[in-house]
């Protein structure tokens, strides 16, 4: 027996629960959209602020405040629900979603975001020691907003498909 039939076989009483509930098929989506907007939604108008303040010229110390700080947790935890809600609706269908190359060119998205906004932070706080607008890090926090915003629309897009194309 392979490791998928296997591991398929393990998440059948979840698949078939998932299968045949309309409101846990409804319930773990909405999880999965819900901390997709609320994460995503932050992170993209976050990048936005910077992408324009750098653009602009207004970079400086109002850029990295607590909000920050306490918008990165918020999307932190919706990363984690996204996380959990989509290891449910993987294993509600592992056996079409281990093989298909637009769900693994999603995780490789996904695992870019993550290292982007490993990158993100650590950027953040060098400028939290020296946020003088002059400061280099700024260009290299603006390349890092692109990244995420784009990141993100793209995981969207790539979660679509995947939805549609199943």
């Amino acid at each position: 027996m392979s490791i998928l039939k296997s591991l398929a076989d393990a998440a059948e009483p979840w698949a078939s629960l998932y299968k045949h509930s309309k409101p846990v098929q409804i319930g773990v989506m909405y999880a999965h959209l819900g901390a997709l907007v609320v994460g995503g939604g932050l992170a993209v108008a976050k990048d936005r602020e910077v992408i324009r303040a750098v653009r602009d010229g207004t970079a400086g110390p109002a850029l990295i405040t607590f909000e920050r700080a306490v918008i990165h947790r918020t999307v932190i935890g919706a990363l984690a629900l996204l996380a959990l809600s989509g290891l449910a609706l993987l294993a509600a269908d592992l056996e079409t979603y281990v093989v298909s190359p637009v769900y693994w060119s999603k995780m490789t998205l996904v695992a870019l975001l993550l290292a982007n906004g490993a990158w993100m932070l650590r950027i953040e706080n060098r400028l939290a020691a020296d946020p003088r607008p002059a400061h280099a890090a700024w260009g290299t926090l603006r390349t890092s907003s692109r990244a995420s915003a784009a990141l993100w629309l793209s995981i969207v897009l790539l979660g679509v498909w995947l939805e549609n194309a199943a």
